[in-house]
């Protein structure tokens, strides 16, 4: 049984994200606008995961566990990252 629509072996297959990126559901971020962004909008090694706003924050969450060559201390600072962009942007609200 293939997982993504498409036959891709991703659970949510390319063409569902293009579609998404194309819908604006989801952030895009050109070579440009990327290559603009100071480096402490960036999560891990050598700029790899940009974390500029919650978008990126959440693909970031996402998609790290995927990344190959990643130490665990990495992953764990990407995911770290990535949580605080998150709660600096969209706070969540505090229970009674």
């Amino acid at each position: 049984m293939k997982p993504g629509v498409d036959g891709s072996p991703f659970l949510v297959s390319t063409r569902l994200l293009s579609i998404n990126v194309e819908r604006g559901l989801m952030a895009r971020l050109d070579k440009a606008s990327r290559d603009a962004l100071p480096a402490k909008d960036f999560a891990g090694p050598h700029r790899s995961f940009p974390v500029n706003d919650a978008d990126h924050a959440r693909a970031a969450l996402m998609d790290v566990n995927k990344a190959k060559g990643l130490t665990a201390g990495e992953k764990s600072e990407i995911r770290a990252q990535a949580r605080k962009e998150l709660k600096r942007n969209h706070p969540l609200p505090k229970h009674k």
